[in-house]
């Protein structure tokens, strides 16, 4: 994966494109084995600490604070989350566009 200008996403993906993302395509510029998508854009959310929380099968042990925010359990903190009980994930996701209607 390479991040790319939004010149060169909007190129990609053959119309104008929100600027406020960022976008990336493969590195060899086919489309990716997995998705077949040519186009990602940058996304992010937040979820509970795996390191700090305690849960069987899916279902916390203990009494947890939900954070309705982010939609997840707020873990008890340690140095993985930097004591938050909670991380910020980013990953390049196959770009969608939404369906107008």
């Amino acid at each position: 994966m390479r991040q790319i200008t939004i010149e060169e996403a909007e190129s990609v993906a053959g119309k104008r494109l929100d600027r406020r993302r960022k976008y990336a395509t493969t590195d060899d510029g086919k489309p990716d084995d997995c998705t077949g998508h040519l186009l990602f854009s940058l996304g992010s959310w937040t979820e509970t600490c795996t390191g700090c929380f305690e849960s069987e099968d899916g279902y916390p042990i203990g009494a947890y604070a939900h954070d309705p925010k982010h939609g997840c359990y707020v873990g008890d903190g340690c140095p993985e989350c930097g004591y938050t009980g909670k991380r910020r994930m980013v990953m390049w996701l196959p770009h969608i566009e939404p369906v107008e209607g």
